[in-house]
């Protein structure tokens, strides 16, 4: 009886440390992906599973179970971030989980020369690819009213010749100048 006891349990370590094993490799073993770089995107308000199924409709892994297990191993589940994310050719499963973890998005800037009309500012966030077009349906004048509410004037001037919009998505940019109205003579 202790013989088949004792054998049971050695089974059962052994069992569990090649699981274990097999785990750790897969976390630390490169996806494979094809392009040197691949862009995802994990949608807002997404869990755990949800996650794991994009990443496998967009390729980056072969299944979820291993990735999901892992995820909740280290407990990482409640911290993932949505966003947009760039992936480097040999990135492993365990550094996409620490990426989602930590929110490192892929973060794009546009720059606006000073002394643009607000029509040609409005052209060149148009032809960003990296911003979300949110007002597409809204009138021109009641963009205006709305940025005359903000204290700016018709024609905007800014201090910095960079800046980033308010209003976009955190995940997308960030603002890094002040917005002053101009001089009007």
């Amino acid at each position: 009886m202790i013989k088949r006891i004792k054998k049971w349990l050695w089974l059962s370590l052994f069992l569990t440390g090649a699981l274990l094993a097999g785990l750790v490799y897969y976390a630390i073993s490169p996806l494979k992906l094809q392009p040197n770089s691949q862009e995802i995107s994990i949608q807002a308000n997404s869990g755990l599973k949800s996650i794991a199924k994009q990443l496998v409709r967009q390729g980056v892994l072969s299944e979820p179970w291993r990735f999901i297990f892992i995820a909740k191993l280290l407990n990482k589940e409640a911290y993932l971030q949505a966003g947009e994310y760039t992936l480097n050719k040999n990135v492993s499963p365990y550094q996409l989980l620490l990426s989602l973890n930590h929110g490192k998005t892929t973060q794009a800037s546009i720059t606006f020369i000073e002394g643009h009309t607000f029509y040609q500012l409005q052209t060149k966030i148009k032809k960003n690819d990296a911003l979300e077009q949110t007002l597409v349906n809204v009138p021109e004048a009641e963009i205006m009213k709305s940025l005359a509410r903000h204290t700016l004037l018709q024609r905007a001037c800014f201090s910095r010749t960079r800046f980033t919009l308010i209003g976009i998505p955190a995940t997308r940019l960030s603002c890094n100048a002040a917005i002053y109205p101009c001089k009007t003579n």
